[in-house]
């Protein structure tokens, strides 16, 4: 990130607050993006503290805050730089729990959730977009930030349009199992191999 989009970012208005899923669904301004650009510039300098590994935990990677950017500031590739500096060998979680497993019947009434992965679209199936703000499950949330309350609230916003009873259909299958552990039976949650 250069010094001008360094700039930029730390004195804009704000204009991301709705797309973090972290600041929306934690309720604190003090996770948007351009605060937490502002706690990894302290930590790039050296001069970071509690307060800035805190803002940096709380990032799920979905990189809403840069594909949301009016001013194209890469905001996501500048946190994660920030948080090697200050996490250099990260910590292993614990596996997913798991999702039910996808069956040629599921796909007859399934929606594909655009998200974060493309490719889906060659299944050729219903899109449902996750609304604004909830674009990601929170499965990569770091440990130290990642209660359970925060945690179900992102995935239920992810499936906020999502009918009941449905059968959502994702790329991922460590996403696959938190939205479906999330949806409490409201919805079934498949992970697709769209590789094949």
């Amino acid at each position: 990130m250069t010094e001008k989009q360094l700039e930029v970012c730390q004195l804009c208005l704000s204009l991301c607050r709705d797309v973090c899923p972290v600041a929306v669904h934690a309720f604190r301004d003090d996770l948007l993006p351009n605060h937490k650009v502002r706690a990894a510039a302290a930590v790039l300098r050296g001069d970071g503290g509690a307060w800035t590994v805190e803002q940096l935990d709380a990032c799920t990677d979905c990189d809403a805050c840069t594909t949301f950017c009016h001013f194209d500031v890469p905001v996501a590739d500048f946190l994660r730089s920030a948080r090697a500096r200050v996490e250099p060998e990260a910590v292993p979680r614990a596996p997913p729990p798991s999702a039910p497993p996808m069956r040629a019947s599921d796909l007859s009434d399934a929606v594909w959730l655009g998200c974060c992965r493309p490719e889906g679209e060659a299944l050729d199936l219903p899109r449902v977009d996750p609304p604004l703000g909830s674009s990601c499950c929170g499965a990569k949330l770091p440990a130290g930030v990642d209660d359970a309350d925060l945690h179900h609230a992102m995935a239920r916003g992810m499936l906020a349009d999502v009918p009941d009873g449905a059968v959502v259909v994702v790329a991922d299958a460590a996403c696959a199992a938190h939205l479906h552990a999330s949806a409490a039976g409201r919805v079934k949650v498949v992970a697709a191999d769209v590789s094949e």
